[in-house]
């Protein structure tokens, strides 16, 4: 049986309640290689409740997987591998991505 999920700490923010600024943020983290399709969940429902933090945040976090100088797939194995820090939110998406890429 599934482990069930803890309730959010956050409430959730629907796009039709953001505020401009938490809709600037959005925009940036979907206009960006993440894609069109992040939905707010995760770091990105943080960060929307403090949206000055998030785009610092959604740079830096970019950075450090879009360009660096590591090969994709050893890029998305760190980020797995991060998950035993205690980032769990990283692990599953992140594993899926490693799996399907060539060595």
């Amino acid at each position: 049986m599934p482990a069930k999920r803890p309730a959010p700490r956050l409430v959730l923010i629907d796009e039709a309640h953001m505020n401009d600024a938490q809709r600037a943020l959005l925009e940036a983290i979907r206009s960006g290689p993440r894609g069109k399709s992040i939905t707010p969940r995760g770091p990105f429902a943080v960060w929307l409740h403090a949206p000055e933090f998030g785009h610092l945040a959604q740079a830096l976090g970019g950075h450090c997987r879009y360009r660096t100088g590591l090969p994709p797939r050893l890029s998305e194995f760190a980020i797995f591998a991060r998950r035993g820090c205690g980032a769990r939110s990283t692990s599953g998406s992140h594993m899926r991505r490693w799996r399907k890429k060539p060595a």
